[in-house]
């Protein structure tokens, strides 16, 4: 469920004729995927229970990052904006992907401020290079994008 979700939500364009069905499924699919997850007894009795809590939290969190994408297909900044922060807020070790997916968020709701504050956290992780660099041109789109408001 998870995965299906997560390649429909990332493969929808804005102009997909086919759009509303792609993000009607994987909202639906990344719903079920948490439900399913909260219910689900451990599987492995080898595993502890810390770190069946910890895989857990990652798969809730990764569909809660799926709904964020969702919304940020329709421009509904702010539903995408509270996806992402509990995405990043309930896995056990916060994927800094879902932090520049937050920055990019908050630059298009014209949260300049926050966006920029995003961005170091991205900056100050032990993201991969590649990361850091979307990051810091993010936050540089938050200054520009901050100018030009005034």
């Amino acid at each position: 469920m998870l995965l299906v979700s997560g390649q429909l939500a990332q493969g929808t364009k804005e102009f997909d004729l086919d759009k509303d069905e792609k993000i009607k499924r994987a909202t639906k699919l990344a719903n079920d995927a948490i439900a399913t997850v909260t219910a689900t007894a451990k599987p492995n009795p080898q595993l502890t229970d810390d770190q069946w809590a910890g895989i857990k939290k990652d798969l809730i969190a990764q569909a809660h990052e799926t709904l964020g994408v969702i919304a940020s297909i329709d421009k509904k900044y702010d539903a995408a904006i509270t996806e992402f922060k509990t995405a990043i807020d309930t896995a056990s070790t916060p994927e800094p992907s879902t932090m520049l997916r937050l920055t990019a968020t908050y630059n298009n709701a014209k949260h300049y401020d926050e966006a920029s504050a995003e961005a170091d956290k991205v900056l100050a992780s032990n993201a991969p290079d590649n990361l850091k660099k979307i990051a810091n041109e993010e936050k540089q789109r938050a200054a520009k994008l901050k100018a030009g408001t005034k």
